[in-house]
């Protein structure tokens, strides 16, 4: 089963949503700093590996060529397949080539979610599993000296925060615990977080700003819908203590 030892998946989905730390806080990144960039379409339908297509060109466009990346799907020719191997020595080579203290692990995962889970689904022949966050921990453990920016974008994927917090880690994610995210259809072309995270990057001079406006972005196209907003996503997000430096550090 795919991922059963790194993700350790948990069972079958019943709904899918959609419509060790330094001693020291990390005050700034240093002018030869870069970012390692894993970026992971979980789910097999076309909107999500081009959530990796998208958001991979953005960055490379605000921060330059990273000086390693992974990008996995299941539905694009230029994506790489996540069978296990590849997984395994994806999370790896970004975190060997990342500089501990000194350089960020951004780790992207989009696909559908439910309370406390990410769903993985291989094909469209096969059953969505669960990832919790204890699975997710551990599949990061690698990059865990590193500092890390994890951005999870997924209907509750608010839900995962509590259990993957970690000193060394930003956490981003589309939607409230108890909220969905949208734009996630299969004939979407991105989910709105994602579109919403690549407009907000070439104007915004640090990650903090990178999050407000991506949120604020995402409230605008919710509103243009008519979504109400005890129904709106609400994106959140839990900066480590020893990443707050990097959250406000102007890129």
């Amino acid at each position: 089963m795919y991922l059963r030892s790194t993700l350790a998946l948990l069972g079958t989905l019943a709904t899918l949503g959609c419509s060790i730390p330094t001693n020291h806080e990390i005050s700034r990144l240093d002018s030869g700093s870069s970012y390692t960039l894993y970026a992971h379409a979980m789910y097999a339908e076309p909107v999500f590996d081009y959530d990796v297509r998208t958001l991979s060109r953005a960055f490379s466009k605000r921060f330059g060529k990273s000086r390693a990346s992974a990008k996995f799907g299941y539905t694009s020719n230029s994506l790489k397949l996540p069978s296990l191997e590849n997984v395994n020595k994806g999370i790896a080579l970004v975190s060997a080539k990342a500089r501990d203290g000194s350089d960020v692990v951004v780790v992207f995962l989009t696909t559908h979610g439910t309370k406390g889970f990410l769903a993985v689904k291989p094909s469209t022949n096969e059953k969505a599993v669960g990832v919790s966050a204890e699975a997710l921990d551990n599949f990061l453990s690698p990059a865990q000296n590193d500092q890390q920016i994890l951005i999870l974008q997924a209907c509750y994927s608010g839900s995962l925060i509590k259990e993957l917090k970690h000193p060394n880690r930003i956490i981003m994610t589309a939607a409230a615990a108890d909220r969905t995210s949208f734009g996630c259809s299969p004939d979407s072309r991105n989910t709105w977080f994602t579109k919403a995270m690549i407009a907000a990057l070439p104007k915004s001079n640090s990650w903090s700003e990178v999050f407000s406006n991506t949120k604020l972005t995402v409230l605008e196209y919710e509103a243009e819908q008519g979504i109400e907003k005890s129904s709106q996503s609400n994106p959140q997000y839990y900066v480590g203590r020893n990443m707050n430096g990097v959250w406000a550090q102007e890129f």
